[in-house]
């Protein structure tokens, strides 16, 4: 498979499944510069590991892993960086369209799909050259 078709592939696997980053990324961000930075690490985490997912497994079910792992990751080196901090794991979201949460949620939606395909210009040149 080409880079352009393997790059499609994954940019209509992510945009078929976005809602699962930004579900993960409110659970352990409580604001929108960290959410912002948690969405960008796990977009590059899958991206790193595309290659290596088994194609007869769900996409959503290895992606819900992966964004997992990344978030739990991050948190744990933020808590670290701040010992006295009082961030408490995790935040926990709904997606009741009268909730805040819901309106932070929609937009890191608009932001994404305006901002994956420079994400994925960037780390297609980083990460296949």
């Amino acid at each position: 498979m080409n880079k352009d078709a393997i790059t499609k592939e994954f940019t209509e696997l992510i945009e078929d499944n976005q809602g699962i980053i930004f579900k993960v990324s409110a659970m352990y961000c409580n604001d929108f510069v960290c959410r912002e930075d948690l969405v960008q690490e796990i977009l590059l985490q899958l991206w790193r590991s595309f290659p290596s997912f088994d194609k007869t497994r769900k996409y959503s079910t290895w992606m819900y892993r992966i964004a997992l792992n990344t978030a739990i990751s991050q948190w744990r080196k933020d808590k670290t960086r701040k010992e006295d901090s009082t961030d408490k794991l995790p935040v926990n979201v709904t997606d009741d369209r009268n909730n805040n949460s819901f309106v932070i949620f929609a937009i890191h939606h608009i932001f994404f799909n305006q901002g994956l395909h420079l994400f994925f210009l960037k780390s297609t040149e980083q990460s296949h050259n």
